[in-house]
């Protein structure tokens, strides 16, 4: 039987990042398990939460911990570096989403409040414009990435299951997020909308991943397949990876 795919990135990556930071710097960490790995734009820096309720961000090049703070959010779920790397977002237990100024000694700049659930997933659109976030009760939130005030989102809620999923295309344009109802949904993020919904016939949807132009749409799903969708020609599928 074919294993459910539940991530895009590298694996390799991962356990490269993990092996160098804890070797090299001498010591692990987090004392919890460790619930999500970012890397900044630059490249020069990492940052880990755990559900111990710690951040910390690592030196990519010295493997050595820069940073460690606690949070008072509870369990962090997810992080998302800035594009200029100065600020870091994080997702809490508590249902917000904070913003942490890392520039110098870790400082929280703001709070944003709306999510009704725990905050499961939030990432920073390339251009700084907008942070994007979801939570456990199937809800999408949109953030002005300069401001750190809600942004509308019109139409209705989206996903009737729990969201696996959420990623931010290349351009900023749009927000992709999956769930478990085996559906998809493309958000436009300029005008705050839903552009595009299809169901996936791959059974739950675990992951995504963009292409470079934004043109496509990777799904990794229940099934062990990979799908390919074009997202500029009325979701046409193109292409099913079946090596899993």
């Amino acid at each position: 039987m074919a294993e459910d795919i539940k991530s895009c990135e590298s694996c390799s990556l991962t356990v490269i990042l993990s092996w160098t930071l804890t070797c090299v710097a001498g010591k692990y960490g987090h004392d919890s398990p460790v619930t999500t790995l970012v890397v900044s734009s630059d490249g020069q820096c990492v940052a880990t939460a755990s559900t111990d309720s710690t951040i910390i961000v690592w030196d990519a090049r010295e493997a050595c911990i820069l940073q460690e703070w606690f949070t008072c959010h509870g369990e962090v779920w997810d992080l998302a570096f800035s594009p200029d790397s100065r600020h870091l977002a994080s997702a809490g237990e508590d249902g917000k989403v904070a913003i942490w100024d890392i520039s110098g000694s870790p400082r929280q700049v703001a709070n944003l409040e709306g999510h009704p659930s725990v905050v499961k997933g939030c990432t920073w659109s390339s251009d700084g414009a907008y942070i994007a976030s979801r939570d456990s009760d199937n809800g999408v939130r949109l953030w002005d990435g300069r401001t750190f005030q809600p942004l509308p989102l019109t139409g209705k809620p989206g996903h009737d299951s729990p969201i696996t999923t959420l990623v931010v295309s290349p351009d900023g344009r749009f927000v992709a997020t999956a769930s478990m109802d085996s559906t998809i949904i493309l958000w436009d993020a300029r005008d705050a909308y839903i552009s595009q919904e299809w169901f996936s016939r791959h059974g739950e949807v675990w992951c995504f991943a963009f292409s470079p132009d934004g043109r496509h749409l990777a799904s990794g799903g229940e099934d062990g397949k990979v799908a390919i969708w074009d997202i500029s020609r009325s979701l046409h599928q193109v292409a099913v990876l079946e090596s899993h």
